[in-house]
C-alpha cells in the first residue's frame, strides 16, 4: 500500500495499524530529492521521523539487546571509520561483521532462529538494482529497474 502511495508522508499518517505486529520500516524517498525516513510501528503507536542523509545501522530490538545493539554499532563505526562505504563494502560489511558470534553478529545463527537472506538494492542515475542472496539455497539474484528519468541521488 505504501509502496504505490502518491504521498508517503499522508499515506503513513492515515494507515490503520491495528492488528499489525510491530515492525521498522525504513524508507527512502527520491521522488524530486533524496530522503530517509524511519517508521517504527510497537504495536500501539506510530513514530514516523526523517532521517538525516547519513550511514545507520539497524537492530532489531526482538532478536538483539541493548548490549548486542550497541556492539552492532560499534563495528559498523569500526567499519565506517576503515572504508569508504559504497555497495560493495556495505555488503562486505553485512557479510563480516561480527564472523563467529553467532547469538548476534550480523550474519546470526541460533539455530532456532537465522539470517536467511541479505537483499541490497542501489541507486546509480536512473537505474535501480536490486540484489538477493538467500542463504537458505545458496542462491544470488540480481535485478535492475530502468527508470525512464534519471533521479537525484
Amino acid at each position: 500500500d505504501l509502496l504505490i502511495a502518491d504521498d508517503i508522508i499522508e499515506a503513513i499518517n492515515a494507515y490503520d495499524l491495528n492488528e499489525i505486529e510491530p515492525f521498522t520500516l525504513v524508507i527512502v524517498n527520491w521522488d524530486t530529492a533524496l530522503q530517509f525516513f524511519q517508521l517504527v510501528w510497537d504495536g500501539e503507536q506510530k513514530h514516523f521521523q526523517e532521517l538525516p542523509l547519513a550511514p545507520k545501522i539497524w537492530s532489531s530490538s526482538s532478536l538483539y539487546n541493548d548490549v548486542m545493539k550497541k556492539e552492532r554499532l560499534e563495528w559498523f563505526q569500526d567499519f565506517k571509520a576503515k572504508k569508504t562505504l559504497d555497495r560493495t563494502s556495505i555488503l562486505q560489511f553485512h557479510k563480516t561483521a561480527g564472523t563467529g558470534n553467532t547469538e548476534y553478529g550480523v550474519i546470526m545463527d541460533r539455530s532456532y532462529v537465522r539470517t536467511t537472506s541479505i537483499t541490497q538494492v542501489s541507486l546509480s542515475n536512473a537505474i535501480v538494482a536490486m540484489n538477493f542472496e538467500d542463504f537458505q539455497t545458496d542462491v544470488e539474484s540480481s535485478k535492475q529497474f530502468n527508470f525512464a528519468v534519471s533521479i537525484n541521488e
